[in-house]
């Protein structure tokens, strides 16, 4: 089944770094230095925000988000 809802950040740059700290891609920027890693997340924003410019809602960010579920049971 695929499923999708409309997620919301309060900004852009909340977005980013939920993104940069809370998903697979921490790991890759675990070695960076801090400068490189805020010069990414600053660089990722404004390319975010201009991106989803029309999405932007109420002073915050959102956006459809699609979801791919799949659900299974066991048989005793």
């Amino acid at each position: 089944m695929t499923g999708t809802r409309i997620i919301r950040f309060a900004s852009a740059a909340d977005y980013v770094r939920i993104q940069l700290t809370a998903t697979p891609l921490a790991s890759l920027l675990r070695h960076q230095a801090e400068g490189s890693i805020r010069q990414l997340a600053e660089t990722l924003t404004a390319d975010v925000a201009a991106a989803l410019q029309v999405s932007e809602a109420g002073g915050g960010l959102a956006f459809p988000q699609q979801a791919h579920v799949l659900l299974a049971s066991t048989s005793t």
